[in-house]
């Protein structure tokens, strides 16, 4: 009896040792996520709760593509980029300087261009005007368009400010709130949406002005209302972007993310990212097949972007991932 309760014992114990060699050495689990993306909240998606048409009177609502109007008036501003530098660059460097004449004019043809796509709902740029594949990085193609445009608008904006004309920089600030609102609900990249929401509130800081000014106590304090409401999202926002595109990114994290983030914004980031840690990570056999296993259900997703981020990282080489963050 005793030699039999020794052999029980013995076959529990080898089952012990080779579970664990199993699991710690031929299986070994995925690293689990940190703190980082297991706070509360910190996978939700955050947004200003105001409602637009209260900040701008009423909502953008038309049919088409806004995306459209910004890749014209991204093209007319590439045609006179030597002018809109200089202008840009005068208002900088001076203080007081202010537009000339012919200066301005430009400058009202551009606004005439924009225009249309502040009157539209929605915008889908990644794709449509950018090309149709993306890159290991968190820079995004599109994102020098919208720079430009921004800039633009802001020798507009400040032309005006500096010449004491409140009312006539309404029109270049709603439309800077108005372009970083369509980036910011396209959700498509990341520098896409933090740009969004930085123009959201380089256009807002104007538009104060515009309602205080005006009298308009109304759209003043639904504007101070969202651009608070503003802050907290582009924290995390940039929080988020330090997880995902660190070059010592914990796995666990970006792992947690590509499955439970409800931003699909940032479920596109993390699976860019597999891209790295497919190099970073080879000698972890855990997280190796973690990243299989999530390149294979991301290349198989109904949503194109997903896709597409999931063959890049797939196939890219280590050569390429150099050349994409320089």
């Amino acid at each position: 009896m005793g030699n039999k309760l020794g052999w029980i014992i013995a076959g529990v114990l080898l089952a012990g040792l080779v579970g664990y060699l199993l699991s710690t050495v031929v299986f070994p689990s995925p690293d689990k996520p940190t703190i980082d993306t297991t706070r509360l909240g910190v996978l939700e998606l955050h947004a200003p709760k105001t409602p637009v048409n209260d900040v701008l009177g009423e909502a953008p609502s038309g049919e088409g593509n806004a995306g459209d109007d910004y890749a014209a008036a991204a093209a007319f501003y590439r045609q006179h980029k030597e002018e809109f530098e200089e202008m840009y660059d005068l208002l900088q460097n001076d203080s007081a300087a202010t537009l000339d004449i012919k200066q301005l004019e430009l400058g009202r043809v551009f606004l005439e261009k924009l225009a249309p796509a502040a009157s539209k709902q929605s915008m889908t740029y990644t794709f449509v005007h950018t090309p149709k594949e993306l890159k290991v990085t968190a820079f995004a193609d599109g994102a020098n368009d919208f720079e430009n445009l921004s800039r633009a608008l802001q020798c507009l904006i400040e032309h005006y400010d500096r010449t004491q004309q409140p009312a006539e920089a309404a029109e270049p600030a709603r439309a800077m709130f108005i372009m970083g609102w369509h980036l910011m609900n396209e959700r498509a990249r990341f520098l896409l949406v933090a740009s969004g929401m930085e123009y959201q509130d380089a256009g807002g800081q104007t538009l104060l002005k515009v309602y205080k000014d005006a009298g308009d106590g109304k759209k003043l304090q639904a504007m101070e209302s969202y651009l608070g409401e503003l802050v907290f999202p582009h924290k995390l926002t940039m929080d988020k972007q330090r997880i995902v595109w660190n070059f010592n990114a914990k796995p666990g994290d970006v792992f947690n993310i590509i499955e439970n983030d409800k931003d699909r914004m940032w479920r596109i980031e993390g699976t860019l990212a597999l891209g790295m840690l497919k190099f970073r990570q080879k000698g972890h056999r855990g997280n190796m097949r973690k990243v299989e296993q999530l390149l294979t259900t991301a290349q198989a997703d109904d949503d194109e972007l997903i896709r597409a981020a999931a063959d890049v990282a797939q196939n890219c080489t280590s050569e390429q991932i150099t050349s994409w963050q320089q």
